[in-house]
């Protein structure tokens, strides 16, 4: 990338009021090391304490995502602490609140299933988010996941607004897919 596509980039993300911008491999370990910065971030802002563990637990459950479910690896690993996966992840002010967005690819084929989980969270209010994470906690997870199957329950259930969700198609084996958070 030349000087002045890095410049654009960077004036992008300004007027977008983007206060953070990750976009590479990322491990258990980087999603620490990231977190703390963005906690000291908030504190600096003085960020309501509430907003600021929403902000950092909906960052939390989008990168861990990312680190387990992202098409773009290196190696393959079934442990978490040694998955290395790429993604992108942004937080930034908006007049609804922060946002927290987090994007990676995932195959073709792993789209429907991946929609069928978002359709479940879909349209629920509080009460029946909370219920439905008290359900998916008692059978446990999902047959070939990775985690407990509530991450984006959780996410879900510690934003302000509904979350969005998006698929793009951008070759014939992969799709970019996107969460964004309000909190």
């Amino acid at each position: 990338m030349d000087s002045i596509k890095f410049y654009e980039l960077q004036k992008t993300l300004k007027e977008n009021d983007i206060m953070f911008c990750y976009s590479g491999y990322v491990t258990q370990k980087i999603l620490v090391a990231i977190g703390e910065t963005i906690k000291k971030k908030l504190e600096v802002e003085e960020t309501d304490l509430g907003k600021t563990k929403k902000v950092f637990s909906i960052f939390v459950e989008g990168v861990q995502n990312v680190i387990r479910y992202s098409a773009d690896s290196i190696g393959e690993s079934d442990e978490l602490d040694n998955e290395v996966r790429y993604g992108i992840v942004t937080i930034g002010n908006n007049p609804e609140g922060i946002t927290v967005r987090c994007g990676n690819l995932i195959f073709n084929k792993d789209v429907n299933r991946m929609k069928e989980r978002v359709s479940l969270i879909e349209g629920k209010d509080k009460d029946e988010l909370k219920k439905l994470y008290k359900k998916q906690m008692m059978e446990g997870p999902e047959e070939g996941s990775k985690g407990a199957s509530l991450g984006f329950l959780e996410m879900a259930r510690r934003a302000g607004h509904p979350l969005e969700f998006s698929f793009e198609e951008v070759s014939d084996d992969y799709t970019f897919f996107c969460i964004n958070a309000i909190i």
